[in-house]
């Protein structure tokens, strides 16, 4: 599945494990900050004459939450960019063509929780 890929290629950047915890989809209702959660948001097959998807292209969202100051947010954004963005090769027998980063942005800050929230979004070639 791509979201195991997704979870090796992150979980390998020992920086990125360090500074926060990841989680595919859903956060554990107890789970701290600084964590992210990725999700698949889109699947778009690329179908051939054969009736084969020859290429699927996956919106892949990353969403950051911490607490404080939104800079620990920017640096853990920083971290998964370099992780996902230009990434080619094969992961969990899934073959990645290409990711690439697509932007970001802050969702703003929550004061109930104390909590920042950092969006980014990243389109995946698989083959």
């Amino acid at each position: 599945m791509l979201t195991e890929a997704i979870y090796t290629i992150l979980a390998a950047d020992s920086t990125l494990t360090a500074a926060c915890d990841i989680y595919n989809t859903n956060a554990p209702k107890e789970a701290a900050n600084p964590c992210l959660i990725y999700a698949i948001q889109n699947q778009d097959p690329n179908y051939s004459k054969d009736g084969a998807a020859s290429v699927i292209f996956t919106d892949l969202e990353i969403d950051i939450f911490v607490n404080g100051t939104p800079k620990t947010g920017h640096t853990i954004a920083d971290l998964v960019k370099s992780a996902l963005d230009q990434y080619t090769g094969t992961v969990n027998s899934i073959d990645i063509d290409l990711i690439q980063y697509e932007g970001q942005d802050d969702r703003g800050y929550n004061p109930d929780r104390d909590e920042y929230q950092i969006s980014m979004g990243f389109r995946v070639r698989q083959k």
